[in-house]
């Protein structure tokens, strides 16, 4: 059977990771407040920075090697790439936090662009559905360690209502299914720094 989580702990050595790391907190100052589904601010729901990079870099190759292990040993999902292109690098200081949410759901799904009518058929809506991909994988790489923070832990609840709290530690990767509710905990110490993103595939059938 399957699981709805699955977590490595890289082997990335820490060289490398300070490296990359270093590199993103320079972009730190272009930062922007992170946003629900794309386009709402909800600093009651969400309330942390968030920057984004081009997923075509050394980093977005080495996480496709284990989002790949995971989803041939485990989800096998018929995925194509990273949603946008991109990862997502997230900041959280103190006592900011992410509560409960999903990255994808029927809600945030494919919705009809065309109202079938005299002017138009059903035909034309499904040849628009045929190119739609949803998220169906979601991750987050641990960029600094756990002693760098307080709070702040990534809690992750299965399809059968179970919670699993994600072990701290840099270099630690967590994939899971995107239909699962999760969250981050306020920070109470510290700063909390990740890289997380999205794997897309067609549209569930």
């Amino acid at each position: 059977m399957a699981n709805t989580i699955y977590w490595f702990q890289t082997k990335l050595p820490k060289i490398m990771i300070n490296e990359a790391l270093n590199q993103l907190v320079t972009f730190e100052n272009e930062a922007v407040d992170g946003l629900i589904d794309g386009d709402d601010l909800n600093k009651t729901i969400r309330d942390s920075k968030v920057f984004f990079l081009d997923a075509s870099n050394w980093l977005g190759g080495f996480i496709w090697y284990y989002i790949q292990q995971a989803n041939n040993n485990n989800f096998r999902y018929d995925i194509t790439d990273y949603d946008d292109g991109s990862l997502q690098y997230t900041i959280y200081g103190k006592d900011q936090f992410y509560s409960w949410h999903r990255d994808q759901d029927i809600d945030t799904a494919y919705e009809c662009k065309i109202i079938p009518s005299s002017e138009t058929s059903s035909a034309e809506d499904k040849v628009m559905l045929m190119g739609e991909h949803v998220r169906k994988l979601s991750f987050s790489l641990q960029l600094n360690g756990a002693n760098d923070y307080k709070g702040g832990e990534l809690e992750i609840e299965d399809n059968q209502g179970n919670l699993h709290e994600m072990e701290k530690g840099q270099g630690n990767l967590t994939i899971f299914d995107s239909r699962m509710r999760h969250r981050v905990n306020p920070i109470s110490k510290g700063i909390r720094r990740s890289l997380v993103g999205w794997v897309i595939g067609p549209r569930w059938k």
